[in-house]
């Protein structure tokens, strides 16, 4: 549901935010707006509330303690307040420093100095078609995606990397902080109200277990109020996300020009297009983990020349999106294309691509050897 609606928007007021995102870049309006009063406010609520549920049930616990009633709404009060509290965040296992990939955080540290963003601290290495970057607990942090990775080529793999490191340049994390908390405690009450769920063992069609007709009514109550608000707080940001969204492929153009950071957004959709062909893809006997993984990246360019016209098509006439996150490719490819040339770098410079490649064979052959594991366990 949240997916169509975001689309919904895209159609209704993309091309707005396009536009405003292309003529602040060019008067030179390039700081990130902060989130609205309203948003701001709003969001505070919604992560007071579990610490509001705590403060009444200790209350209740000793507001005429030993009372046996009192202890009882007390203890589920904080209860409450404990299951909704919105989680910090931890570093990713397999986390990665310096001393590991010397070669790897010298190309980060020289895209950190270009768009004069915070020196990454940590690399995380999984299996996605896919590339992101967050600060936790304050240490600036890159996830890289051994199948994005290898799918690409250089100027593909700088863009990719400026865009992320984009975010960081724009603190967009924290800028986002309290929203995404909010969300965080919104999507903690989803998940209580859907325990009275189930999946009929016969049929294997989503079921709902009543609870009587007063306990239905407040559950339907508590529903509706929990879309509502997850909604506003995604509309109320939704502007200023996808601005920055643009901020980033900006950053990207700074670190690896035009036409890699466009050729970066087509392997996008041709990644998507070409799900169907990893399908089908087994480990082989004997098979190195960095080769399976190679295998399944190279799908990509396997697409024939109509298939990837017309994904690409596709993307642009229905104005879609890689995902609910980002702009539809057709107006950031707009955005790309419309940046004038005066505003640009030239792309940055990469000496040690061939000791970088290297050095990530080992963790990507560790990927690979997981995924032929978990093949062999079914």
């Amino acid at each position: 549901m949240i997916e169509k609606r975001i689309q919904k928007l895209n159609q209704k007021i993309g091309e707005r935010i396009y536009l405003s995102a292309l003529q602040d870049f060019a008067s030179g309006r390039t700081s990130p707006e902060r989130p609205g009063a309203l948003l701001w406010g709003l969001s505070a609520l919604v992560v007071a509330c579990p610490y509001v549920f705590a403060a009444l049930g200790a209350g209740l616990l000793f507001v005429d303690f030993p009372n046996l009633l009192t202890l009882v709404f007390g203890a589920a009060f904080l209860g409450l307040g404990w299951m909704l509290r919105p989680r910090k965040p931890q570093l990713p296992a397999g986390a990665v420093g310096r001393d590991s990939l010397p070669e790897t955080f010298a190309l980060l540290d020289a895209i950190s100095a270009q768009l004069d963003a915070p020196k990454v601290s940590k690399v995380v290495f999984d299996n996605q078609f896919n590339a992101y970057a967050a600060e936790v607990r304050n240490t600036p942090i890159v996830g890289i995606g051994a199948l994005l990775w290898l799918a690409s080529d250089r100027p593909q793999r700088l863009a990719v990397l400026g865009h992320e490191l984009g975010h960081l340049a724009h603190r967009d994390t924290r800028r986002i902080a309290l929203p995404d908390r909010a969300l965080m405690v919104l999507n903690a009450w989803q998940k209580l109200l859907d325990m009275d769920y189930y999946v009929d063992a016969h049929t294997g069609v989503l079921e709902r277990e009543s609870n009587g007709i007063f306990a239905d009514l407040v559950s339907a109550a508590l529903r509706g109020i929990v879309d509502t608000l997850t909604w506003v707080i995604l509309k109320l940001s939704f502007a200023e996300s996808q601005k920055a969204e643009y901020l980033a492929d900006a950053s990207g153009l700074r670190v690896a020009g035009r036409q890699a950071s466009l050729a970066a957004l087509d392997l996008l959709v041709r990644i998507d297009a070409s799900g169907a062909l990893r399908s089908g893809i087994l480990p082989r006997q004997g098979e190195a983990g960095f080769d399976f993984l190679s295998r399944l990246a190279a799908t990509v360019d396997q697409l024939s020349p109509d298939q990837a016209a017309r994904a690409l098509a596709v993307h642009s006439a229905e104005k879609l999106s890689l995902d609910t996150t980002h702009p539809p490719t057709a107006y950031r490819q707009a955005f790309i294309n419309g940046l004038p040339e005066a505003l640009l770098e030239p792309p940055l410079e990469i000496a040690n691509w061939a000791a970088i490649e290297v050095e990530l064979n080992a963790p990507f052959e560790k990927i690979g050897r997981r995924e032929i594991a978990a093949f062999e366990v079914q």
